[in-house]
């Protein structure tokens, strides 16, 4: 979400050793050691890039979610900055973490087209690149399905991380794209759900499209608590 409220970043960014020590207190250190140092290693193997303080810190706090023993319950991330400031980078690392498939639900075409672009441009090649799609961009049954039929041959070993930008319209209204959906949470191959510009539904609310209203019967009900034996895939939101 871009905005002129910077608060997640300062939080994360003004915050000292001794609050982090205190907030993972619980937490064997050296599991916490682990989870930190996977966060530079993610994002210099994919994208050449050196992470925020405050990047290593959410992502960080993101892997944890993802240990077996689960030591911070998983839950919403919810993360403002300005345009620029970093947001989607720290995305993009903690789905090459995880691996497997990433889908990124943007209501902006442009800027869906734009981000899978630049995604692509600084990825590196080989093992542990991240490489990204726009649904939207994939006009026809023929080619949507040849889409999907790769897509769904991915599975978390690959050693490519997979990133799906898409609209709400593509992912709720077209069919092939949201059966691939729910395969991929049978197969346990999706990992990460993000929602991007969220604040465009919050100020215009169902005027904007009642696609960005559906997700929430079509798609966010599918995604049940992490620790729930019955659930078909761990997908962090």
């Amino acid at each position: 979400m871009d905005g002129n409220n910077n608060t997640a970043v300062a939080e994360y960014e003004n915050e000292g050793d001794a609050a982090a020590n205190n907030r993972y207190s619980h937490i064997d250190p050296s599991i916490v050691d682990k989870c930190a140092k996977l966060v530079p290693i993610a994002m210099d193997e994919a994208f050449r890039c050196v992470p925020y303080s405050w990047q290593c810190r959410i992502v960080t706090h993101m892997n944890l979610m993802t240990t077996k023993s689960q030591y911070v319950i998983p839950s919403p991330i919810f993360l403002c900055a300005p345009t620029g400031g970093g947001k989607s980078l720290a995305r993009d690392t903690f789905a090459a973490c995880r691996g497997g498939v990433s889908i990124c639900i943007c209501p902006l075409l442009s800027l869906g087209a734009d981000q899978v672009s630049k995604i692509n441009a600084h990825s590196t090649n080989g093992d542990g690149s991240v490489r990204a799609h726009h649904l939207d961009a994939f006009k026809g049954p023929r080619i949507q399905q040849s889409l999907c039929d790769r897509i769904l041959k991915m599975t978390r070993q690959s050693e490519t991380t997979l990133i799906l930008m898409t609209s709400p319209q593509a992912l709720i209204k077209i069919e092939i794209f949201y059966k691939m959906f729910l395969q991929l949470l049978i197969q346990k191959t999706l990992t990460l759900i993000t929602v991007d510009e969220l604040q465009l539904f919050v100020s215009f609310g169902l005027r904007f499209r009642p696609e960005f209203h559906a997700l929430k019967e079509k798609v966010f009900s599918k995604l049940k608590a992490s620790d729930d034996p019955d659930a078909p895939t761990k997908v962090h939101f």
